[in-house]
């Protein structure tokens, strides 16, 4: 016995609805992709609609470009092919929006009211760090993961082969820098030059671009964050990146010295800052760190000596 797997009606009406389709319209038009061409009699009969709504449907359709008349007596109707329709319409509407865009964005607005928006879910943020990458004109400084920053690689790529400034200040590890091939004044600095997740940097995402627009999110438990336009905001997230470069450069020349000072990331500095939680979290992998090297380490020797030892 065969399966049915045709979608419900209500599975089927929902798309309509959400592209402005009222339920009468939407009915009228799954009717007619159904069977074609017919006349509003057979369509009501087909949908159990009342007949007036039925031809107030039809004549909503014609005009929105999504059936047409094909005979005159009687009047048969016939559907425009979705995948000829939905390409049309969405033309259309992304045509519309750029012309309200450009009417809006001549309003007058009273200076000092850019606000702080809310962004929750992976989807979103991420869906703002390709925007803001996409728009930036001069420049796009990100203090990121390395693994958060994969999904948008060809995007800041493009953006340096465009002139846009691209500096990153990555956490994770190390051979990322390979992966992120920018000149001058594109740079790729790991965060304090050895890359090392301090506090929250394993989730914690800023961005800002054009001394203009910035965006910090921490992508921990669903994802939530916080845009902005607001100038005040926007300088406070430059400078914190800013000083962040300037860090990595200072341990790209002073690591030694200042390990010797401070403790390896350090550790000595934070524990008086960090929250303990977070400090002890650094201290455990710090030693995490220093245990994996000295294994390698240990297994680079015992494959030297192995190899020496088979040359004798």
């Amino acid at each position: 016995m065969g399966t049915n797997t045709t979608p419900a009606m209500t599975d089927l009406i929902e798309p309509l609805r959400s592209l402005g389709f009222t339920d009468y319209e939407a009915q009228a038009y799954i009717a007619l992709l159904r069977e074609s061409p017919v006349t509003a009699y057979q369509v009501g009969k087909q949908t159990g609609l009342p007949r007036a709504n039925v031809y107030a449907a039809l004549e909503t359709l014609s005009k929105k470009g999504a059936c047409q008349p094909v005979t005159e007596n009687p009047v048969r109707y016939a559907p425009v092919r979705p995948e000829v329709l939905f390409p049309r319409m969405q033309t259309g509407f992304e045509a519309q929006c750029r012309r309200a865009a450009e009417i809006l964005a001549e309003i007058d607005r009273p200076d000092g009211e850019e606000h702080v928006w809310s962004l929750r879910g992976t989807e979103a943020i991420h869906a703002k760090i390709a925007g803001m990458i996409a728009s930036a004109t001069q420049h796009v400084w990100i203090k990121a993961h390395e693994r958060l920053l994969r999904d948008h690689r060809p995007a800041l790529l493009a953006a340096a082969e465009r002139g846009v400034q691209v500096v990153l200040i990555v956490f994770g590890d190390p051979s990322v820098v390979d992966e992120y091939p920018l000149a001058p004044p594109s740079r790729i600095f790991m965060h304090e030059n050895n890359g090392i997740e301090v506090g929250l940097g394993y989730t914690l995402v800023t961005v800002a671009i054009d001394f203009a627009e910035a965006l910090t999110v921490n992508t921990a438990e669903g994802g939530i964050g916080a845009h902005t336009r607001n100038l005040p905001v926007v300088t406070l997230a430059e400078s914190l990146i800013r000083h962040e470069i300037y860090v990595a450069e200072i341990f790209a020349r002073f690591e030694r010295e200042l390990d010797a000072e401070f403790g390896p990331a350090l550790l000595r500095l934070r524990q008086n800052y960090l929250p303990a939680p977070q400090a002890a979290a650094l201290d455990r992998l710090i030693a995490e760190r220093r245990r994996r090297k000295k294994n390698k380490n240990g297994k680079q020797e015992e494959e030297t000596g192995h190899g020496r030892a088979m040359a004798k």
